[in-house]
């Protein structure tokens, strides 16, 4: 055995015996100065206790949670106690009482039925409305008016949703269709590529500015109205620039919107041919347009002589507008006859500034073409008349109507119409 470890085994057990004192050995970790620790010591939650009702009794009604502390049976007993319109309110107040109590009692206060109705279905309607209108005063007090989270309450669909936007930037989607109807957009108007810029067109447009903005006299000049006015462009195929131009304003009177169609190459040296804009869905009203054929109907809606054909004179005056001889386009197209009264307006239309007007509705246009920047420019005018009764007429016959079991005393289009007298009216 080495001596080192022979001087500390004891005598008696044979055992080795630790030293009296330690050595101190020097390390990297002694050498190193340990730093006092600054995070304070983690505090024990301490539990609040449960308030009494005594204490809740003198806490305001802003701050007051009373419905956190009400047990599932009283909350309950509570809801039993109050009519249909305010137990949805209860359901309104916070998460809690919305998952204790459900949604149940929503459908005791459901909008109205559309449609055709039996007679039971048709008095549950007439029980529920009563209560309906009561929750929507009370609802009035907590939506917002006013900013970007507005609400306003519909009376023809019965809901609360975003006030009615100007055209440029309002949208017609699935929830707004019950708003409108089938009669009160207009539709044939393009839009961009996903909907996001274009101009959508409702009864209630021209129903706002005729209420609230005033008459101007008939020896004032023409007012501008920015509330109808918009801009938008967009790519149609075979790179074709659309720009779209509108703007409205009174003149003698009467309300007038001006709608201006441009068309022009993407490049600029390329120069725009007639037949490129006549292969695009053009239509400045129901009963102007470049298609030729109508749609297939049944054989006891279709018209006698076969299918239905559109009018050439909204082609012709665009193919007139460009230089040359541009009338062999209509060879390979499917046209009916022009009537007298339309070959009048074409022979006569030089006298008239180019200009002329829809048989069957209030609205006149103009076809220019520019050699210099290639550009293509079919500017429409729509007279809606100064008071409500004759913009409600003039809107009819402004919504095309084209389905194809739909009848003829309810079609609307370029292929049946019905030719119809308006008063004159001044566009500039």
């Amino acid at each position: 055995m080495p001596r080192a470890r022979q001087g500390l085994r004891s005598t008696k057990t044979g055992r080795i015996q630790k030293p009296s004192t330690t050595t101190t050995t020097t390390t990297s970790r002694n050498l190193r100065p340990r730093k006092p620790s600054t995070n304070p010591p983690p505090k024990k939650k301490e539990s609040k206790p449960i308030p009494t009702y005594l204490q809740l009794a003198h806490i305001p009604p802003t701050t007051s949670r009373l419905l956190d502390y009400l047990p599932l049976t009283l909350l309950e007993h509570i809801q039993s106690l109050l009519p249909p319109h305010s137990q949805i309110c209860l359901t309104l107040t916070c998460k809690r009482a919305l998952k204790l109590l459900g949604t149940s009692s929503w459908s005791t206060c459901r909008p109205r039925r559309h449609g055709r109705l039996s007679f039971e279905e048709h008095s549950q309607d007439l029980l529920v409305r009563a209560d309906r209108d009561t929750l929507i005063q009370y609802l009035s007090s907590d939506v917002v008016s006013k900013g970007e989270g507005a609400l306003t309450a519909c009376a023809h669909c019965d809901i609360y949703h975003p006030p009615l936007k100007p055209p440029q930037t309002h949208r017609i989607t699935k929830y707004t269709a019950k708003c409108f109807g089938p009669k009160g957009t207009i539709d044939y108007l393009p839009f961009a590529a996903g909907y996001k810029t274009g101009y959508s067109l409702v009864w209630d447009h021209i129903r706002h500015v005729i209420e609230t903005i005033p008459q101007a006299p008939q020896e004032e000049e023409k007012k501008d109205i920015s509330y109808l006015s918009g801009e938008f462009e967009t790519l149609y195929p075979l790179k074709i620039v659309y720009n779209l131009c509108t703007s409205a304003y009174r003149l003698n009177q009467n309300l007038i919107l001006k709608h201006q169609h441009k068309f022009r190459a993407l490049n600029n040296r390329h120069a725009i041919l007639p037949w490129e804009v006549l292969n695009l869905p053009l239509r400045i009203c129901p009963h102007q347009s470049t298609v030729s054929r109508g749609p297939p109907h049944k054989p006891d809606m279709r018209r006698k002589g076969g299918e239905d054909l559109n009018s050439p004179l909204f082609t012709l005056t665009i193919l007139n507008a460009f230089s040359g001889d541009n009338t062999g386009y209509l060879k390979n197209k499917e046209f009916k006859k022009l009537t007298a009264g339309e070959q009048k307006d074409l022979e006569d239309s030089a006298a008239q500034g180019h200009v002329f007007q829809c048989r069957s509705c209030p609205t006149r246009w103009k076809v220019s073409h520019d050699d210099r920047k290639g550009e293509l420019v079919v500017t429409a005018w729509h007279c809606f008349y100064e008071d409500i009764l004759s913009a409600a007429k003039v809107w009819t016959c402004l919504v095309r109507r084209e389905v194809f079991n739909l009848g003829k005393n309810t079609r609307n289009s370029e292929w049946w119409n019905k030719k119809q007298s308006f008063r004159d009216f001044q566009i500039e």
